[in-house]
């Protein structure tokens, strides 16, 4: 895909063009899943689901109960470990009903999709609901949509919020041929009912709406691949928003510069307040390489309008599918890349990358060390907390395509500490103007400058990256670099970096007041190993700033540098 400038965020320009950085995200690996009687093609770890002590992994290619009958395997974590619980096979599943290609954990009731369920018709798809007793999951209910019928999919796709759950069937026709449709359920006392039926605004033939769903409380995502928005499958997403039991009519999110074939909407994800979109097929970096975008509410607009925030755009050499999967571990962003050759060909790998308050800074990924090839870790993913479990649904173990997932903890290491704050754990600052937690003196916006850093404080191989967010817009400022701090009121801040103090470099803010250092910052400041130093930013606030001095000063960063 081509980039398309006027679409890109600030934060997607600038992290094209700012020194390459990562982020402090460790990425761990834990336990490995996988089946105990592994079967040929069988493929577990195509869908996964984790909550709380309970870890779900979809195989629709099972076939105890015939050739791609399908299987789910739980695990349960108990005494601190993570053992092998039961293999749920129903049995009202028979060959072809591809029975775990989705699944759902939530409030410990689980949902899954058989999307080649024969029931309402061939292929016509069910889903398959499960609780947990004291011998074990046993089956509640089986289901499917009012309008399913013959072909339809239905349950390919899965996403389940407290007693509201998402059902993708991506082949339903009724805005079209495989235009696709989501069915909202709701559970009620004892079963699960339908409640609202959600078809793209702009539906047309072969979009397969309803390829992926995400759900976080009463807004629904939802992806569609296969749409012809500016080529043939360049794809799009959709939001929609539910008000008391009614859902609006949805809206399509910001195009991103798709092109033909980047299947944007292949997975979508949420956390309420950010939203994750992947496209496995987006040839921007290089071929097929693949991408994620972010998107977070306009401020002041209608509660379903959404904005381009920022993008992953990592270096990669083609063929990486990234963007297969996403997810949310707290303010980090899990990209899935199944096609990446970690330690073998297309063995796959799971990407992370921290928001940096201006654009996402990518940290590095992970694999299965001496791991197959073809493995495919990254086609799935789900995260809990901290934890997160990928599918590798191509690995052998032994036998072909038998499958397994992985568990990875994410872990965030700050880099650096804060220092010479204005919002009142510190010095006074100098006209009563306290500023936000975390932030500076406040400034003519009413709040202050918030100084991050994001990156590695490596001599050997500086990435360290300065990010000033909340100051004032438009402007001129400079990052500043000392030895010892100062913490006294001076001009509409606190000045907070003495002795040896070195202008590391001079930058514009954009309309939001934010901005990044671009330079090696080791160099700017004669670091050597061992060294520990303090970071601000100074910037002009000329117009109407409450001392009327004319300036104000981030908070300050001290980083230990190794």
């Amino acid at each position: 895909m081509q980039i398309h400038p006027r679409t890109w965020a600030p934060a997607a320009l600038l992290l094209a063009t700012a020194l390459p950085a990562m982020a402090d995200v460790d990425l761990s690996l834990e336990d490995n899943l996988a089946p105990p009687a592994p079967m040929s093609a069988a493929q577990a770890g195509q869908s996964v689901a984790i909550e709380g002590e309970f870890a779900l992994i979809g195989a629709p290619g099972d076939g105890v109960r015939g050739s791609d009958a399908g299987a789910v395997h739980v695990w349960r974590k108990q005494g601190g470990v993570w053992a092998f619980e039961e293999t749920i096979r129903p049995a009202g599943i028979s060959a072809g009903d591809a029975f775990g290609s989705a699944v759902a954990i939530s409030n410990g009731r689980v949902l899954v999709g058989a999307p080649g369920d024969d029931g309402f018709g061939a292929d016509a798809g069910a889903v398959y609901a499960f609780g947990h007793g004291t011998t074990g999951w046993s089956q509640q209910q089986s289901f499917s949509g009012s309008l399913v019928s013959a072909g339809d999919a239905y349950g390919a796709a899965i996403a389940c919020d407290g007693n509201t759950a998402l059902i993708g069937a991506r082949l339903d026709d009724q805005a079209g041929n495989s235009s696709g449709t989501v069915y909202v359920m709701q559970r009620g006392v004892s079963f699960w009912g339908e409640q609202a039926r959600l078809v793209a605004p702009d539906a047309s033939i072969n979009d397969q709406f309803g390829s992926s769903v995400a759900l976080f409380g009463d807004l629904a995502v939802v992806g569609a691949p296969a749409v012809n928005r500016i080529g043939v499958n360049s794809g799009a997403a959709y939001t929609f928003q539910r008000t008391g039991n009614n859902w609006d009519g949805g809206a399509i999110l910001p195009d991103v510069g798709t092109e033909w074939f980047d299947v944007f909407g292949t997975s979508v994800a949420t956390d309420g307040v950010r939203i994750a979109v992947g496209a496995p097929g987006d040839d921007s970096i290089a071929p097929d390489a693949g991408g994620a975008w972010t998107f977070v509410r306009e401020v002041d607009q209608l509660v379903n309008q959404w904005v381009l925030e920022g993008a992953y755009a990592p270096v990669l050499l083609g063929g990486e599918a990234v963007g297969s999967s996403v997810g949310f571990a707290g303010d980090v962003l899990l990209i899935g890349a199944p096609g990446e050759d970690y330690s073998n060909s297309e063995d796959g790998a799971l990407r992370a990358a921290e928001w940096s308050g201006i654009a996402w800074v990518a940290s590095g990924r992970t694999g299965i060390p001496a791991a197959e090839v073809s493995g495919g870790l990254g086609v799935s993913l789900a995260v809990d907390g901290d934890l997160a479990l990928v599918g590798i649904p191509l690995v052998d173990n032994g036998i072909v395509d038998s499958g397994a997932a992985q568990f990875v903890r994410v872990a965030v290491d700050p880099v650096g500490t804060a220092l010479c704050l204005g919002d009142g754990s510190g010095a006074d600052c100098p006209c009563g103007n306290t500023g936000g937690l975390g932030e500076g003196c406040a400034n003519s916006t009413g709040s202050g400058a918030r100084l991050t850093a994001s990156g590695q404080a490596l001599v050997a191989s500086d990435s360290l990256q300065l990010v000033v967010t909340g100051a004032r817009a438009n402007t001129t400022g400079m990052f500043l670099q000392g030895n010892l701090e100062l913490g006294v009121p001076f001009r509409d801040g606190l000045l907070c970096v003495s002795h040896e103090t070195f202008r590391l470099e001079i930058i514009t803010l954009d309309e939001s007041g934010a901005g990044a250092s671009q330079s090696t910052i080791s160099l700017e400041g004669v670091i050597e190993a061992g060294d520990t130093r303090l970071y601000q930013f100074w910037y002009r606030d000329s117009v109407i700033g409450p001392c009327g001095t004319g300036s104000n000063f981030s908070g300050a960063v001290e980083v230990h540098w190794e």
